[in-house]
């Protein structure tokens, strides 16, 4: 890690004893042993799927100095390990402090976190930001990529890991006066960013997802909840959601809570809106004065919602209201997040919508656009939370007038099987006009062909992904690609 270079072994002694015996020199340290270099320190964590101390022979062959593990295989399999490794099970108390303390991040940090909307509000902000100061000034830390936000790179967590986590926010703030970062429940469970300092907050809803990691939803909520609530910044919340509303309630003591919303008078919000299939009009009111009326390129209510929450933000950090308003025509919809791929006769839109509360948002949305059927495309993740699926068959069935079941990263579970427990919520109404093809090319070449003219398609689940998760294969494949690809194959065959 380069910003580890200046550290001296002394620094790191006041954080945990076990320094004091390490009479080497470090250079950094590091928790992807792929990453290591000659003088690291290979922070081996236990993890959440993959124990990080498995590849700690590795580490050593690339240079690794020390291996600090609060794995249980790091007490009892030492073997072919010349280096010291030290087991501890409390590192994750005292890491974070420590990497905060010995880096010196001088950016605007902006967290979001909600179940829906974290990708496209980090993405608002970017972009409004270097629209207004001409420049690009903020960069973004989530899921559909790390960096500026015209040229992402490719992350492994929608929060990375603590280490790539400073060595993403170190780099980009030499350039860059802003961070937004998208702030998991997966990240913030594992401490991923434990005691960072952002200047501003948002929470954008909570319904159900994660629950093959947490508990239960009481425990999702809650480790969303008491995240927000941290530190002295500004909080912006959304009281559309009448979980997050309660909460603004119980907090109402805090002078530093500022509110959006469409349904309900807010701190910033919206009146006498219009939707039309390509953009949305409406009356923007600011503590309660009326700023004027202006439009957005975007679709869908809770894009307007998610607006709102870039507003409130940049509100917060004393943007000036008249630059924020003069820049809301120019932004743009974040790729794989309701992204319309059109030809002549056919409007396809593909969303990252793998929950039951965003698949039904985007649905109505939708519905607002066909003059002909409303056709779904879904299917739902592997080895992930099992109680969603048959919500969102119901919500499918509920909303579509055609469906269509496929494959959506199926990972270690049998497709079979995860189609059974989608099919379970659907009536027999909802069974009859649907169409289970596990081949997801396939099932999309399907969906398209049934359309006629005034038809709408939603290939929901994958979004930004341009891969397919099948056991442990990474697969290329691209909702986008295949959509545009076969559209232009059914355009050529017409004429």
């Amino acid at each position: 890690m380069s910003y580890l270079n200046t550290f001296s072994i002394e620094n790191l002694e006041k954080y945990n004893p076990i320094f004091k015996g390490l009479n080497t020199p470090v250079s950094g340290f590091q928790s992807d042993s792929r990453k290591i270099k000659q003088g690291d320190i290979f922070i081996a964590l236990k993890g959440h799927s993959v124990d990080g101390f498995l590849y700690a022979l590795q580490a050593e062959n690339l240079g690794a100095v020390c291996i600090i593990s609060d794995s249980d295989f790091a007490k009892k399999h030492q073997d072919g390990l010349t280096i010291p490794v030290v087991y501890d099970q409390n590192i994750q108390s005292w890491l974070p402090q420590a990497i905060k303390d010995l880096s010196n991040i001088t950016a605007t940090l902006i967290g979001v976190t909600g179940t829906n909307g974290k990708t496209s509000i980090t993405h608002y902000i970017a972009q409004a930001i270097n629209l207004i100061q001409n420049k690009n000034n903020c960069n973004v830390i989530g899921t559909a990529g790390n960096g500026d936000v015209t040229q992402l790179t490719t992350s492994v967590n929608t929060t990375p890991d603590i280490l790539d986590f400073y060595d993403f926010v170190l780099g980009y703030q030499k350039d860059h006066e802003f961070i937004a970062v998208e702030a998991s429940s997966h990240g913030i469970a594992l401490n991923r960013i434990k005691n960072v300092d952002f200047q501003v907050k948002v929470f954008s809803n909570i319904t159900q997802d994660h629950l093959d990691f947490h508990k239960d939803f009481k425990e999702y909520f809650e480790i969303k909840s008491k995240w927000f609530f941290e530190g002295v910044n500004a909080k912006v919340i959304n009281v559309d959601d009448p979980r997050l509303r309660a909460l603004k309630l119980k907090y109402q003591h805090l002078t530093n809570i500022i509110s959006y919303g469409l349904k309900r008078d807010a701190d910033v919000c919206a009146k006498n809106i219009q939707y039309s299939t390509k953009n949305i009009a409406f009356d923007l009111i600011i503590n309660q004065n009326e700023i004027g009326r202006y439009t957005i390129e975007l679709i869908g209510d809770f894009n307007l919602s998610n607006v709102l929450a870039c507003i409130a933000v940049l509100v917060s950090l004393e943007f000036s209201i008249l630059d924020i308003v003069l820049v809301l025509n120019q932004i743009k919809s974040v790729s794989g997040r309701m992204q319309k791929i059109e030809n002549t006769e056919n409007s396809v839109v593909v969303d990252y919508a793998h929950t039951p509360d965003a698949l039904e948002k985007s649905l109505k949305a939708l519905s607002l656009q066909k003059t002909g059927k409303l056709i779904c495309l879904f299917g739902c993740g592997g080895d992930r939370d099992k109680g969603k699926r048959a919500k969102m068959a119901k919500v499918a069935q509920d909303l579509s007038d055609q469906i269509f079941i496929t494959n959506d990263n199926p990972r270690f579970e049998k497709p079979e099987d995860i189609i059974g427990d989608i099919l379970e919520g659907l009536d027999e109404n909802g069974k009859n006009k649907s169409s289970v093809i596990l081949d997801r090319k396939q099932a999309i070449e399907a969906a398209i062909l049934a359309m006629s003219n005034g038809d709408v398609l939603l290939v929901a689940g994958k979004g930004h992904e341009d891969y397919q998760l099948v056991k442990n294969k990474k697969l290329p494949f691209s909702d986008v690609e295949v959509v545009t690809h076969y559209l232009n194959e059914v355009s050529h065959d017409t004429y």
